[in-house]
């Protein structure tokens, strides 16, 4: 008998019909501004007390991870157990929702977004400068030659993390991780693990997109390369 496919509700297709405009335009607002204003009328148009979109971008990011995983650590369930009776959070699990959490809110939010005011720089925090986003921003390696903290996380930690822990670090502290988590202990996202991951079909069809990210990541990676100049 052939296994049943995981069929969307119109919720979730209301919801991905929604999220996926808003994430794109409100990208390219925050990405290419003058796209859409001058330059001058940029914080008049896109910030909101005082604040750039990347911050309320990282706000929104931060509160989805931090409340979903608060409340698995309240409810004390495990949220991947697939039993109807859902199994106590066991003390791994435990730690990794606190490693989710915490990392997420003082690591990915408060450290950069919020620390850099109360550090006696006399700024206020509700009056961000507009700082046109430079191109070589787009290159991730490129933070570990522009900041210190850049260079610890992107040079020190990240390397480390994965030679001791490999992609548990992906699980517990990467940020882009944290989401994919938090998004997994909902409903939908247990339905959608359940049924698409890891033992279907299209999970084993889907690991092939690794190659293909993989070539484009050194043709990219060439190109950049040839011209390394502009990078430094």
């Amino acid at each position: 008998m052939a296994k049943k496919q995981y069929q969307r509700s119109r919720a979730e297709w209301a919801f991905l019909g929604l999220f996926f405009p808003a994430i794109v335009i409100l990208y390219t607002a925050y990405k290419f501004p003058t796209w859409f204003v001058d330059e001058s009328e940029v914080v008049a148009t896109f910030y909101f007390f005082g604040k750039s979109l990347s911050f309320w971008y990282a706000l929104l990011y931060t509160s989805i991870v931090t409340v979903l995983a608060a409340r698995v650590l309240w409810t004390g369930k495990n949220p991947y157990a697939f039993s109807k009776k859902r199994a106590e959070l066991p003390s791994y699990q435990r730690k990794r929702w606190i490693s989710i959490l915490v990392s997420q809110l003082v690591v990915f939010f408060l450290v950069p977004f919020v620390l850099p005011a109360f550090l006696g720089s006399g700024a206020d925090f509700f009056d961000d400068p507009y700082k046109p986003v430079n191109k070589d921003a787009y290159i991730y390696f490129y933070n570990s030659f522009t900041s210190v903290g850049g260079f610890v996380y992107i040079i020190i930690l990240v390397p480390l993390a994965t030679w001791f822990f490999g992609k548990r670090y992906c699980s517990w502290f990467c940020a882009c991780g944290n989401l994919a988590e938090a998004v997994g202990s909902t409903p939908w996202g247990q339905r959608w693990v359940r049924n698409t991951t890891p033992r279907s079909d299209f999970s084993r069809r889907s690991e092939m997109l690794q190659y293909v990210v993989l070539l484009f990541a050194i043709g990219f990676g060439l190109v950049l390369f040839l011209d390394a100049w502009r990078v430094f």
